[in-house]
């Protein structure tokens, strides 16, 4: 559908013009003024300015320009935000924040530690999506404020990389008190003016921004499309300026139009075949590795994301701190094939789930079925409905229902450490394959996490990739690249390896 959606798209014609961001080549001089419209993919009736209950690219959009994190993902980790530093103790196990001087919110009330104390606990109630990976990480009860832009931090146990846990979605700052965020008030780059749940929202221009006012007047974000075709066609036909998250099949039928430029960047997201380490027949290692041995990464990229990705080599992060790029995995299914005998499982057969979440989804199931045939397995992939693939109704994400799966991670924690603690721990919140669960499982990932020596850290994190590609659940068939459609006129934003659109943010952005 993508594919003929994206050939109708493309029909319009015109000469090359495909770059990683289009500021690369801008000249002139910057433009002040003007509304910067951003389409969307709806989320209906779900969307939400509640920055603790931001899950998808609507709220996340909207909430990376009203609010600031401590700390704010960049290429290559993350950078000051709110926190001008974070310093820890000896074993990282206690850290002091210092704040920035000199930031107001929205309604004029300086920002202070007590803003910080106020948002950190907040993350200990079940009204943050934050709250399973903060409080796996957080002793709650010991942070206070030192002085008006100092907070002391403890943790419940050592993590070298903890700035980079607090550049994620749900823990952007909240002023002290903040109940209702109807008519949220932060200290972002644009103020809020009006939201419509699944329709559109206006923001104003913060002129007193820490960072400098913002080069537009106005944000709009327009989350009324439906599908992602008419928000192409939108953006060709000039009633918008920016279309984030492009499937790979429009972005190579549009790519040579001359009507938009498209920011093209290696990303962590991933999709991989999932297994559950405590279902049968996923318990026998060999039949895990059979899993890994059968897929072949390459074709995935070919395929399914026309050439918009990497290959996947079961170890989490590409393109992130630590990411052992030197791991890559073998494509053998004759030797599948006798691991799977060997195991007693010769014509395995099971159920794969899947569902049209994101793109690729369905299509990664359909090529890895196939795949699996060429290795005597045979995959009788079952389509869920995307409302409610990742619920508890039966057959419920994370429970032992689904054995073997199709999921996607769009969007990561910028470092190993944060992912690992998001999901593959014995204590993370969406461990998808349970790994961590048995004895020994955990010993690297926590050696990894305190370390702070670099060197010593680097040789730690590879120590658990490899195992990770080895003996863990998922069988990554392709590393997602960053792919977003920008209007011609659209400087001052890039898409890189930190995400779309510099990670959301148009501070800088500027319309010719």
């Amino acid at each position: 559908m993508l594919l003929s959606a994206g050939g109708l798209l493309a029909a319009c014609g015109g000469s090359s013009k495909t770059a990683a961001s289009p500021a690369q080549t801008a000249t002139t001089a910057v433009k002040r003024g003007g509304t910067l419209r951003v389409g969307v993919v709806t989320n209906g009736n779900a969307e939400t300015l509640d920055v603790r209950k931001a899950i998808n690219t609507p709220d996340y959009l909207r909430t990376d320009n009203l609010y600031d994190p401590l700390f704010t993902q960049v290429v290559g980790g993350v950078a000051p935000g709110l926190a001008t530093s974070a310093e820890p103790n000896k074993d990282a196990s206690v850290w002091i924040l210092k704040l920035r001087p000199g930031v107001h919110w929205h309604d004029g009330k300086p920002f202070t530690a007590q803003d910080v104390v106020f948002t950190i606990n907040s993350w200990n109630s079940t009204d943050s999506y934050f709250q399973p990976l903060a409080s796996s990480i957080i002793d709650f009860k010991g942070v206070r404020a030192l002085d008006a832009h100092t907070v002391r931090v403890p943790l419940i146990k050592p993590a070298a990389e903890f700035p980079t846990i607090l550049s994620w979605y749900n823990g952007y700052v909240v002023q002290h008190g903040t109940k209702n965020f109807n008519k949220p008030v932060g200290t972002g780059p644009f103020v809020f003016e009006s939201f419509k749940p699944g329709s559109s929202s206006t923001f104003t221009a913060n002129p007193d921004y820490w960072r400098g006012a913002p080069n537009v007047d106005r944000l709009v974000v327009d989350s009324s499309f439906t599908a992602d075709p008419a928000r192409l066609n939108a953006l060709l036909s000039g009633s918008l300026d920016i279309a984030p998250g492009v499937p790979p099949a429009l972005a190579k039928a549009n790519a040579s139009t001359g009507k938009l430029v498209l920011g093209n960047a290696p990303g962590p997201g991933f999709i991989a075949i999932t297994m559950r380490l405590d279902q049968p027949p996923f318990t026998d290692a060999r039949v895990v590795q059979a899993m890994k041995l059968l897929t072949d990464r390459q074709a995935f990229v070919d395929q399914v994301f026309d050439g918009y990705a990497t290959p996947g080599n079961d170890s989490i992060g590409a393109t992130l701190k630590y990411w052992a790029s030197d791991l890559k995995p073998e494509h053998d299914p004759e030797k599948a094939k006798s691991l799977l005998k060997a195991a007693g499982h010769d014509g395995l057969s099971f159920t794969l789930l899947t569902s049209p979440v994101v793109p690729g989804m369905v299509e990664s199931g359909t090529l890895w079925a196939e795949q699996a045939g060429h290795a005597g397995v045979k995959a009788n992939l079952k389509q869920l409905s995307p409302s409610v693939y990742y619920a508890s109704a039966n057959p419920g994400y994370l429970t032992g229902q689904r054995p073997i799966s199709v999921n996607y991670w769009n969007v990561l924690p910028p470092s190993l450490a944060g992912f690992y603690l998001e999901a593959l721990n014995a204590k993370a919140p969406f461990n998808e394959t349970t790994w961590g669960k048995r004895a020994g499982e955990d010993t690297l990932f926590n050696e990894a996490l305190a370390e702070t020596d670099t060197a010593k850290a680097a040789d730690k994190w590879h120590a658990v990739q490899e195992e990770q590609a080895a003996k863990g659940g998922y069988a990554v068939v392709a590393n997602n690249n960053y792919l977003d459609a920008y209007a011609p006129n659209v400087h001052g934003v890039k898409t890189t390896s930190a995400g779309s659109n510099s990670n959301y943010d148009y501070h800088a952005a500027w319309l010719s």
